[in-house]
């Protein structure tokens, strides 16, 4: 059974004890996990193009199909940045190729946090894979000070851990006398990098059950700066679910203008006198993801292509379901003006307590 998670993979960036791994069982309770430690760990086959691919995306409603074609030439990954501290290394990419590839049935992305904000880079993978949003997860983040066994948070001259979760932290982090942060790929695997090389000086920003399965102290709990931090991860699949009228949903789409006064106005417009509601839009400049020398190429119809290089990809999240006539209509408004549309997917919205 699917929504208990019953025999199914899910992929996850990091170690075990990531905040995306509690992310992943609390969509599948009863999934197995599937921790992505380095670029070929959850794939042996990348099976990557360099051609233009066409994809169709089919949604149901009723008899009817809405029906929307794109072409994206793929983007190569790049290289993890050199840590002074040797990590291992780990990212978003090899995730969600890992479900292209047959290796997992599910990928765990983070998207955006509350104290954060949007994380732009992972939004960016999103249209890098032939991937589709099933589903969307609202975890409470709450952050400890972990450290080797009898280190006092006086003995700690730097910290490390995902560059999310420094941010997240700050101010108390500084409130407690550590000026130094280094970022590493992963929270748990901050805490495993910790625990094996017998740091005396270093502590790790991650979770409790991090701790506990690394055999670290928690010298201090929840140390985010705000009480009230949640991110929002986001679950992967190779094919969209058929989206349903009976239940709340959201659907993620991302698209771009032409310049021009009142573009943006226009766009939103076609949402605002429908009554659909936007319960995000995030707005991004491709100038460097993906770089300008490797364009999107942009298909008007099925047999003929333009290239064009954005000035900005919108992202955007309705309070609606591709099965709704109005959605549908909606996105057959936005199209005859918007140089590139994508739906990322429709899916049930995660109402539950964070």
């Amino acid at each position: 059974m699917e929504s208990s998670g019953e025999g199914l993979k899910v992929a996850y960036q990091g170690f075990p004890g990531a905040y995306s791994e509690a992310a992943a069982k609390k969509a599948y309770p009863n999934c197995q996990t599937v921790p992505c430690e380095h670029f070929d760990t959850a794939f042996q086959k990348m099976g990557h193009s360099n051609e233009v691919k066409c994809l169709l995306m089919k949604y149901v409603d009723g008899l009817e199909f809405f029906e929307i074609l794109y072409f994206i030439k793929t983007v190569s990954a790049r290289s993890p940045a050199t840590r002074t501290l040797t990590s291992t290394s780990t990212d978003s990419t090899q995730i969600q190729q890992a479900v292209q590839n047959w290796i997992v049935d599910r990928a765990v992305l983070p998207l955006e946090n509350t104290l954060g904000g949007s994380i732009h880079r992972n939004y960016d993978l999103l249209l890098r894979h032939e991937l589709h949003i099933v589903g969307e997860v609202r975890l409470a983040v709450r952050h400890c000070l972990l450290a080797n066994r009898g280190v006092k948070i006086g003995n700690l001259r730097n910290v490390i851990s995902h560059p999310q979760a420094l941010a997240q932290c700050e101010h108390t982090l500084t409130e407690l006398g550590i000026e130094h942060r280094q970022a590493v790929d992963d929270t748990a695997g901050a805490a495993k990098l910790v625990a094996e090389q017998m740091l005396q000086d270093t502590g790790a920003v991650a979770s409790s059950l991090a701790a506990e399965l690394y055999g670290l102290d928690i010298l201090a709990e929840n140390i985010q700066d705000e009480k009230v931090n949640v991110t929002r991860f986001m679950m992967l699949a190779r094919e969209p679910i058929i989206p349903r009228v009976d239940k709340p949903f959201k659907t993620s789409i991302v698209f771009s203008l032409e310049e021009g006064p009142g573009q943006l106005f226009k766009a939103l417009a076609v949402f605002a006198l429908r009554e659909i509601n936007l319960t995000k839009y995030v707005d991004v400049k491709i100038e460097s993801r993906p770089h300008k020398k490797r364009p999107f190429r942009v298909a008007d119809d099925a047999f003929s292509t333009r290239v064009k290089y954005f000035d900005y990809l919108f992202y955007v999240d309705l309070e609606a379901s591709m099965a709704d006539p109005k959605t549908q209509n909606a996105l057959r408004n936005l199209e005859e003006f918007a140089t590139f549309l994508r739906v990322l997917g429709s899916y049930p919205t995660d109402v539950s307590e964070a």
